[in-house]
């Protein structure tokens, strides 16, 4: 169960593979999750666009999805790989466009189980890039910054 959310998030975007692009705009595409290890706490950032994602995970997140929307994912985990647990953090962060204009991120909760991750919605207008710089405090840890990049894709 703990996994959960990251197989439905798999899930969806593997199937979003075979779906049609918006007539004007690809969605942007998603990126592997960005890791950083600050001891024995690993961080994964990821973005997604939420045009990949069904309305079935769409509501699971409890957001509203957009071609001009990214999901941003954060998870804190304490441990080895496959026997890692959730640990609670404070999230700060912005995602920065290409002409340096900042959104502050609105991180919160999302609870599965025993899983616990951070999720914030942002927006972005094609073709741009978008770069998220986070701010990780994991309960016991040494704060970490951690940046990820998400580029659309203008086919229109």
């Amino acid at each position: 169960m703990r996994r959960i959310l990251p197989l439905l998030l798999a899930t969806a975007l593997l199937a979003a593979c075979g779906g049609e692009a918006p007539k004007a705009v690809q969605p942007m595409a998603a990126q592997e999750p960005a890791v950083t290890q600050v001891g024995e706490y690993s961080i994964r950032a990821s973005a997604v666009p939420t045009a990949s994602l069904s309305e079935t995970v769409l509501r699971g997140y409890g957001i509203t999805g957009g071609d001009d929307v990214v999901l941003v994912l954060v998870g804190v985990r304490k441990g080895p790989e496959g026997q890692d647990v959730s640990v609670p953090a404070s999230i700060t962060g912005a995602a920065i466009d290409l002409q340096g204009r900042r959104q502050p991120l609105q991180l919160r909760e999302l609870r599965s189980g025993d899983l616990l991750d951070y999720v914030a919605t942002v927006k972005v207008d094609a073709p741009d890039t978008l770069r998220f710089e986070l701010q990780v405090t994991a309960e016991g840890a040494a704060p970490a910054t951690v940046d990820l990049r998400v580029t659309p894709v203008n086919v229109g």
